[in-house]
């Protein structure tokens, strides 16, 4: 594993530069036990893996509940959400724009979870890996409902600023409440998600061609980031999201 972080390191450096670096050939190259090992590389590599390391031990936040990556019921899907939601709508009121109606997320964006304690710089990357943008997309009622109805269908997704009941059987949306209020097709919605999704992937086709689209400079990562540290300094710790916001019809339960 030290092999594989130098070379990490060797990359982070030579991409830093200003110069630009052309790869003319290709070949896999294979590091095992018996690969050679030199000392003198090694040794200039190890002032930037102290303070790579140093960095990523930072704390940032603390928890006293663990902050769990549970497909369909995981509550850290709901903190991310919820930062999400909130770091969009501040990005709206500074741009003089509407505020978001409601964020969701992919479970698979989503790398890892969280334990009780204090929370690092490392926990953040580890739990979002990805350079994934956080973008608002608005959708016509129709793309809405669509949404809505995938959500069901895989039985949660993290979410926040609206509430998802499904059955077992399509249609798999039986109600769904977005700010407390009735969902209406009959208006459009504005949604805070990341590009990954909202260019098609994890299947949600159904934020192809939105009525608008707008690309923030901000990570998803940089949302958690943010999120985990504000909110560690308004309540001294991450605040557990117990209750489900996708969940089972009481009709399908019986």
């Amino acid at each position: 594993m030290k092999k594989f972080f130098g070379v990490g390191l060797v990359l982070m450096a030579v991409s830093a530069c200003r110069t630009p670096v052309q790869l003319r050939d290709a070949h896999n190259y294979t590091i095992d036990q018996s690969s050679f090992y030199d000392s003198a590389s090694a040794a200039v590599l190890v002032p930037y893996q102290a303070s790579l390391t140093d960095s990523m031990s930072t704390i940032i936040g603390h928890t006293e509940t663990p902050l769990m990556n549970t497909r369909k019921t995981g509550n850290l899907g709901r903190v991310m959400a919820d930062y999400t939601l909130e770091y969009a709508n501040r990005y709206c009121q500074e741009n003089n724009q509407a505020p978001c109606d409601f964020a969701v997320l992919n479970n698979g964006g989503i790398r890892n979870s969280i334990g009780v304690g204090p929370i690092s710089l490392g926990h953040v990357f580890e739990v979002s890996p990805f350079e994934n943008k956080l973008v608002i997309v608005q959708l016509n009622g129709r793309q809405t409902a669509e949404l809505l109805e995938f959500i069901a269908a895989q039985e949660g997704t993290p979410l926040s600023g609206a509430e998802i009941e499904f059955r077992s059987q399509a249609p798999f949306l039986v109600k769904a409440q977005v700010q407390g209020q009735a969902f209406d097709s009959r208006r459009s919605y504005r949604v805070a998600t990341n590009d990954y999704m909202a260019l098609g992937g994890d299947r949600f086709t159904m934020f192809l061609n939105p009525e608008s689209f707008e690309e923030t400079p901000w990570m998803i990562r940089d949302v958690l980031l943010w999120g985990l540290g504000s909110e560690t300094q308004r309540f001294q710790h991450v605040q557990d999201r117990p209750q489900l916001r996708v969940y089972p019809s009481h009709e399908s339960q019986n």
